[in-house]
């Protein structure tokens, strides 16, 4: 498994403006104008601006495309540039990712509501390419293979509570996956796949913006829906300055919960699955970073992530459920009030 996060995060193509504009050109028979490199984890991505075209000179995209560029080991049945890396031409979603706007608990409760949405939109739909044998290390439900990763973790105390969480995830989760509906889950509600644009004056939570896209359908895979809402929870409660990480994480889940249903047992283990998911964030980061610190950006998370994680870890279950709830009934009451 370590072997598979070095290729993962160390093999990135060394790319130019003119081998990207040839790319385009060969592939998809667009001349490229510009290009920009947004932050990217395991792989690159480029925005790319083309030149006008048809009678009208108007672009093929009028909001540019994106360029994504990645391992072949970590995607089929996409355009080959040339071995070992493929590369995937998408349009441009325009707007702006969550984590540069102020995050309060309406604009949480409207992630988990598009989460519902997304889940709700995918049930019935199934491809055997989504029941593979390939190990992600990003699923949650290989959450434990981060074992063989600890070692990159300095801290000692911060090892054994990952360790307990671990343990914990395994008995409470794992060994009843088979009891939790599942279907295919997006799998990567995080802070840089949620794009938000402004929101009527109307509003029912008095925000700024709505949700209104998610990127990035690679982690996708089929995967009980409890893990969907447990990621969503995870980054928005890492991701709140403004709020308690349980006030914005119990947001999200009031959002989803009045799109897809969750039974009370997979309520009550959702603080375990939060609690691992940012276990697995952290310790993907951080080993990504050991094998290559040029790219600062695999550390995101760790920041607020750390803190985070002690802080939920350390919250009475019980408790913790109980204000979820609570805060879901309050949730219905706005929204049966409108």
């Amino acid at each position: 498994m370590a072997n598979y996060v070095k290729l993962a995060t160390s093999e990135k193509p060394s790319l130019t403006a003119f081998s990207i504009g040839d790319i385009l050109v060969r592939h998809y028979g667009l001349r490229m104008l510009n290009c920009q490199k947004p932050n990217s984890y395991e792989n690159y991505n480029f925005r790319i601006k083309v030149e006008s075209t048809g009678k009208k000179g108007k672009e093929k995209c009028c909001h540019s495309y994106t360029l994504k560029v990645l391992s072949k080991r970590n995607s089929e049945n996409t355009n080959h540039i040339g071995s070992p890396y493929v590369a995937r031409l998408f349009e441009y979603v325009p707007g702006t990712i969550i984590q540069s706007v102020r995050l309060i608990p309406g604009l949480c409760y409207k992630v988990g509501v598009m989460a519902g949405r997304v889940d709700r939109a995918l049930q019935g739909f199934d491809h055997s390419g989504f029941h593979g044998n390939e190990v992600q290390i990003w699923h949650l439900s290989n959450v434990p293979l981060i074992l063989d990763l600890l070692h990159v973790v300095d801290n000692k105390g911060d090892r054994q509570m990952i360790s307990d969480v671990i343990k914990a995830f395994e008995s409470r989760v794992l060994e009843h996956l088979n009891e939790f509906p599942q279907g295919i889950i997006h799998g990567d509600f995080n802070e840089g796949n949620i794009l938000v644009t402004q929101a009527t004056d109307n509003d029912r939570w008095k925000d700024k913006h709505d949700v209104s896209a998610i990127l990035d359908y690679g982690e996708c895979s089929y995967q009980p829906y409890i893990f969907e809402v447990a990621i969503a929870m995870t980054y928005m409660s890492i991701l709140s300055d403004n709020v308690p990480p349980q006030t914005a994480s119990g947001y999200v889940l009031a959002g989803y919960l009045t799109r897809h249903e969750l039974p009370e047992k997979e309520i009550d283990v959702l603080k375990i699955c939060v609690c691992a998911r940012i276990a697995q964030s952290l310790v993907i980061g951080a080993y990504s970073f050991h094998v290559d610190p040029s790219n600062d950006y695999t550390l995101t998370t760790a920041k607020k992530g750390w803190p985070r994680l002690r802080q939920l870890w350390k919250m009475e279950s019980e408790k913790l459920v109980r204000e979820w709830r609570n805060i879901a009934s309050s949730c219905w009451e706005t929204v049966a009030a409108d």
